[in-house]
């Protein structure tokens, strides 16, 4: 590695601590405000009976455990160095099985939320029926139980280590971990909220469409003030969880990938991906005018005439293809991934 890539690691592993130490406490400080906010206002005795904001208010109270089991042990261990479950397996073990139920079930409360508002909007008095709050609860208490009994295995193959710290480890068990989490908890969850979210606003604009001439009736009712700022809140939601959870999705495929199926040619792959990220990265400062405002030495390296470009980044991927089929009878190293 040369010496301006040296320079702007150091610059940016430094410029990543105040980050950490700002950002973990901010994230900590709005996260449990919105969220007790969220309780307290999906509680108010005008929603209380409302099964989409009770759906909403199960999955404040798991955004706030996720808050304390995920950002504030990432926030404690990155800024601080304290982390008792790099050292202690049962902690470990603990603190994995608090986290992924919990960030889980974030998204799929959100998913639920979208089906019932889908069916509180339908021209269907069947569909409209299911919208209830019994309903509402048994399936909440279902998908708790379930979810939390899909994550027993944690306990099996989770384990601190000294030196990367509270991970899993088996490559056979890495790769199923991580297809479980991003495929049922990550990318099945998006298709349905966005699925049932384009019918709830389709649903929307087919009764406003067909009650505006008739003035009240019970699917105007239906659309008062309360249905319409439940309905607008969970739109917004479910543009936030998709935009914050697709990167989460992306890296740890590619994640996977990298570790089990091209551990044999990390070197090349590695100044493969560094040099589209670097022109990606170019690319993005340029168009936004934000360039100027990097230290010299970094608008150099971006713009200086080292890099390797699009055309040499993708002669690097040619050879890494070449070399794992090469090396494709060879078997792949164990690899482990920390949290």
């Amino acid at each position: 590695m040369s010496n301006s890539n040296s320079n702007i690691i150091s610059y940016l592993n430094g410029a990543a601590v105040p980050i950490n130490l700002t950002g973990g406490f901010v994230h900590m400080i709005l996260g449990t405000l919105g969220n007790i906010f969220n309780i307290i206002i999906f509680t108010r005795p005008t929603l209380r009976n409302n099964p989409c904001a009770f759906y909403f208010l199960i999955g404040s109270i798991f955004n706030i455990l996720n808050v304390y089991t995920n950002v504030l042990s990432r926030f404690l261990a990155s800024s601080w160095n304290i982390d008792p479950s790099a050292t202690n397996s049962f902690l470990c073990q603990l603190r994995s099985f608090s986290l992924y139920p919990t960030s889980a079930l974030v998204l799929w409360f959100v998913v639920f939320a979208s089906i019932d508002r889908f069916l509180s909007t339908s021209s269907s008095v069947k569909f409209r029926q299911l919208s209830n709050l019994l309903l509402a609860q048994k399936i909440s208490l279902i998908v708790i139980l379930i979810t939390y009994l899909a994550h027993i295995h944690i306990f099996f193959f989770f384990r601190a280590d000294s030196q990367i710290g509270c991970t899993h480890g088996g490559r056979k068990y890495g790769v199923f971990f991580i297809c479980q989490y991003v495929i049922f908890y990550v990318i099945i969850p998006i298709i349905l909220m966005t699925l049932f979210g384009i019918l709830m606003i389709r649903n929307v604009r087919r009764v406003r469409n067909r009650v505006a001439p008739q003035g009240n009736n019970e699917q105007t009712q239906r659309l008062r003030s309360n249905d319409r700022q439940l309905f607008r809140m969970l739109l917004l939601q479910i543009i936030v969880c998709t935009i914050i959870s697709m990167p989460f999705a992306v890296i740890n495929i590619y994640n996977t990938i990298y570790s089990n199926i091209l551990g044999l040619t990390r070197s090349t792959y590695d100044q493969a991906f560094y040099s589209f990220c670097q022109y990606g990265l170019k690319v993005i400062l340029t168009i936004t005018h934000l360039m100027q405002y990097l230290p010299i030495t970094v608008q150099q390296r971006l713009q200086g005439e080292n890099n390797l470009g699009i055309r040499d980044a993708s002669r690097a991927i040619n050879r890494t293809v070449n070399i794992i089929r090469l090396n494709q009878q060879k078997q792949p190293p164990i690899v482990t991934s920390g949290l």
